[in-house]
């Protein structure tokens, strides 16, 4: 018996990231599992989407820091967190399931 070849492809997260909804819904999910990395990491997915260099611009950042914020082993800061979401025309809310 002959087994068929599974084909494979790279799944590219930030490619799915068209709208500010889609943006919102992948950070709300990431803040959801409230592991750092996975935050970090949906943060760093979504800076790459929008391009880093302009949010740099906006937030008046050098590339360096912000790359190093949004790298693997870096650590994100709540303020950070804010001014990208800030530069994205976003906020950080609140809110409770039953409200």
């Amino acid at each position: 018996m002959t087994r068929a070849r599974l084909k494979t492809s790279l799944y590219e997260s930030m490619q799915y990231l068209k709208t500010k909804k889609d943006i919102v819904s992948y950070l709300d999910a990431a803040l959801e599992d409230g592991d750092h990395a996975v935050i970090r990491h949906a943060f760093n997915v979504v800076a790459q989407s929008r391009g880093i260099a302009p949010l740099e611009r906006n937030l008046g950042s050098r590339r360096r820091d912000m790359s190093s914020a949004l790298e693997a082993s870096g650590k994100l800061k709540l303020t950070t967190a804010l001014k990208i979401l800030h530069s994205l025309g976003l906020r950080l809310q609140t809110k409770h399931p039953n409200l």
